[in-house]
């Protein structure tokens, strides 16, 4: 998000002559920026006649009235849209108000479970507690395939207590984050060893740390090593020695953070 965001403020600085733009159409070709939370800003900033649709809202307009579908499926959600686009306000005045206003009300009264029904200001015209199906929609989601993914980390650490670093690729898993060398076989963490000298007796392994992604539950094993001064031997291993006190300056993965912070007594 943070990168997303810098991202943006550039495109703001370039493409709209430092002038934030105020159109939906236009918000959206900001970098991280969708058609919900566009239309959010347009709504709240500039009064635009726009509407939103988190998840909050879809709850809304399913109970309300009683629409059956998907909400993951395109289709479907497009069908929401129209409709959320018809019940705008005339006034965009009131814009505003009027999306602050649905976004509480699904987070607080039409929550997902245990809805407060009997404070709610349309519960006279709730389609779905008229049918009594208010815990039936909207339809849950399909539940999403989960992958299992084996990592093995090589932490080392220096004489100086210092921990090995690299930043990683952009794309794909903690892209753009620095951690330590990170592979997905046990034959690539001692081949890697080696560009710092190391053999397989050297690493010490760790207890298998778990970790959940949307898409992946991660198993991660730690290898940790500490070595001399030796030189690393190849160029494809690059990064930085990072002493403990300055590893808050560094994003790290969750996992990441959470294992030195365990083992920091052992390792520094």
């Amino acid at each position: 998000r943070a990168r997303n965001l810098h991202k943006a403020a550039k495109q703001v600085v370039t493409e709209f002559a430092g002038k934030f733009p105020r159109s939906r159409i236009e918000l959206q070709t900001l970098c991280g920026v969708g058609r919900s939370t566009a239309a959010a800003i347009a709504a709240f900033c500039f009064d635009a006649r726009e509407t939103i649709l988190d998840g909050n809202v879809k709850r809304v307009l399913c109970r309300l009235l009683a629409l059956d579908g998907d909400i993951a499926n395109k289709k479907f959600e497009e069908e929401l849209w129209c409709i959320a686009d018809a019940l705008l306000p005339q006034d965009a005045a009131d814009m505003p108000a009027y999306i602050q206003g649905l976004m509480d009300m699904g987070a607080t009264v039409c929550k997902r479970s245990k809805p407060v029904c009997s404070v709610c200001p349309m519960n006279d015209i709730c389609l779905a507690r008229a049918q009594d199906r208010i815990t039936e929609l909207p339809r849950k989601k399909t539940a999403v395939m989960v992958k299992n993914l084996s990592l093995f980390w090589l932490v080392l650490r220096n004489r100086d207590g210092a921990v090995f670093l690299h930043k990683r690729p952009a794309k794909g898993i903690w892209g753009g984050l620095w951690c330590v060398p990170c592979v997905d076989s046990l034959a690539a963490l001692y081949k890697l060893a080696t560009q710092f000298g190391l053999t397989a007796e050297d690493l010490s392994e760790g207890a298998e740390i778990s970790h959940r992604l949307t898409h992946r539950q991660l198993c991660i094993v730690p290898f940790a090593a500490q070595i001399g001064g030796q030189p690393i031997k190849s160029s494809e291993v690059t990064g930085e020695w990072v002493l403990p006190d300055n590893l808050a300056a560094y994003g790290i993965p969750k996992p990441l953070h959470d294992y030195l912070n365990a083992v920091q007594s052992s390792l520094f």
